[in-house]
């Protein structure tokens, strides 16, 4: 719901220059936070205590401060338990108290996804935190002259782009002591998955701001879909898609189904070059799939927002929870769960980031209900049989979740065959077309060859790799693998790396 930026010791003008940046994460308002030791800052999406939860937040200690992007879902709840009555009736604030109360383990209790950075005036402390899988972004770069972090690359205005990290998720860290805490993700009482999910999904329905669901017409997003209209209120959803796409028929069915307020969106192929300058530019990636996804995701966001709203439901998470992904059939028991959580380890760099930046920018917040904490702990709690394995006579991917839609959809979405976001809704190709009609086989085997710490096999790759050095991809890293090791591209599965701390139940 906003982003922020800052550093430590303090520096007020380049917080001041990156909330200019920073300024589509959030239009509605700015605040920030100069002292002795640290400058602070956030760009605000009004979607809790609209009226009157302006960021930075104060605890009623009048000692602690907070600006945070992302949504407390549990903070009703935590509230009530710990007889805290805050200034404002922002979801955020009740980190403060934890803070407060637990130090560094405040993470341990919260249900959402957030990037946190609590100002502690009287310890001259700077804290940061992510949630479990990294849903919100969080970037820092640590040098002799202090720490500098912000929600995105862009924001850190060509200052330590090569030291700059993607923040460790599931982690809480001191900048004084130089501490971290890690979180554990525990199954506290065995629920079933349908109560988690409908739980999960009320959670993160808006209380005041227009909201709206993403439909693919796949078994993920419509059991998303399904859950929110079976609260008994109206129900928007948003595809991508034209006539002839498999998206545009199986939403359109799924829609018609649940009887949900359904808009289809298309996008014409002259502005397709365009588009994709803009998720290169906005996720700071070439990676291809990230931006073949990016496109339609954009095009659904934008129109959201033209629509009024400021929230988007979606689908993600649920493949890497339960072995959703082609690559994971094949892969030996033993070493299924561990890729799995690296697969949600490495989702901001991947789903999430996508997500993130393409909602983001068209100044839309995008939940994921499936990456809820008790929702990952579940997963992670079931054996690999559990996930892939017989069902119906038919060897199957994340049967717990086709178990459920078989009590909840029709049968053309049980039985529809997996698509990828961009393959779903068409754009796929449309891309691969243009990418070609720019890229002779000659011109790929050339940037291959100049590009030695880049793989370039195709003209999609050709065309992303361009426009990411055209937008200074060079003053970020060399090379992919030099990249990776500092958290900004995914990971290549390793079987020895995956099972350590990382694989977080008890």
């Amino acid at each position: 719901m906003c982003g922020i930026i800052g550093c430590s010791p303090t520096n007020a003008q380049w917080v001041r220059s990156g909330l200019a940046i920073l300024h589509h994460r959030g239009p509605d308002s700015s605040g920030s936070l100069v002292t002795d030791f640290c400058s602070v800052g956030v760009n605000r999406l009004s979607i809790s205590d609209v009226a009157h939860g302006a960021q930075p937040l104060t605890h009623v200690s009048g000692q602690l401060k907070l600006v945070f992007n992302g949504a407390i879902y549990n903070a009703r709840e935590l509230s009530k338990e710990l007889g805290y009555q805050g200034l404002t009736d922002n979801d955020g604030e009740i980190v403060l108290e934890l803070y407060k109360r637990h130090g560094l383990r405040f993470i341990d209790f919260l249900e959402g996804m957030y990037a946190v950075c609590i100002v502690d005036e009287q310890e001259e402390d700077v804290i940061l935190a992510l949630d479990p899988v990294g849903i919100k972004p969080l970037y820092i770069s640590e040098s002799e002259e202090g720490i500098y972090f912000s929600s995105e690359v862009r924001g850190f205005q060509g200052h330590g782009l090569k030291n700059i990290r993607r923040f460790l998720p599931g982690s809480s860290y001191s900048v004084k002591s130089k501490t971290t805490h890690r979180r554990r993700l525990v199954v506290d009482e065995p629920r079933n998955l349908e109560e988690l999910l409908r739980d999960s999904v009320e959670s993160q329905i808006p209380r005041e701001v227009g909201w709206a669901t993403m439909l693919s017409g796949g078994i993920d997003s419509s059991l998303i879909t399904k859950f929110a209209r079976d609260l008994e209120r109206p129900v928007i959803s948003y595809t991508c898609g034209r006539e002839g796409d498999t998206d545009y028929s199986a939403s359109v069915a799924v829609a018609r189904e649940l009887e949900v307020d359904h808009r289809i969106i298309d996008v014409e192929d002259a502005e397709i070059p365009e588009l994709v300058e803009l998720v290169v530019r906005q996720t700071n990636s070439m990676e291809r799939w990230t931006i073949a996804a990016g496109v339609p995701t954009y095009i659904v966001a934008r129109a959201a927002r033209a629509d009024g709203l400021k929230v988007l439901l979606s689908g993600e998470g649920a493949d890497e929870l339960f072995g959703g992904y082609d690559e994971f059939q094949g892969v030996s028991l033993q070493d299924l769960n561990p890729m799995l959580v690296q697969y949600q380890q490495d989702l901001g760099t991947s789903e999430c980031l996508r997500l993130d930046r393409m909602t983001m920018v068209a100044s839309i917040e995008a939940r994921v209900p499936f990456l809820s904490a008790k929702i990952i702990a579940f997963a992670r709690n079931l054996s690999p049989e559990e996930k892939i394995g017989m069902l119906d006579g038919a060897h199957t991917r994340k049967v717990p979740l086709h178990r459920l839609a078989q009590k909840h959809l029709p049968a053309l979405v049980t039985e529809r065959k997996k698509a990828e976001f961009s393959h779903g809704s068409g754009l796929s190709r449309r891309i691969s077309d243009i990418a070609r009609s720019k890229y002779s086989d000659t011109a790929i085997m050339k940037l291959d060859r100049e590009l030695s710490g880049h793989r370039v096999s195709s003209a999609e790759d050709a065309w992303y790799l361009d426009i990411w050095l055209q937008n200074g991809g060079r003053e970020i890293g060399d090379s992919m693998s030099e990249m990776q090791s500092r958290g900004l591209f995914r990971q290549h599965f390793n079987p020895y790396l995956a099972i350590d701390e990382r694989y977080m139940l008890k």
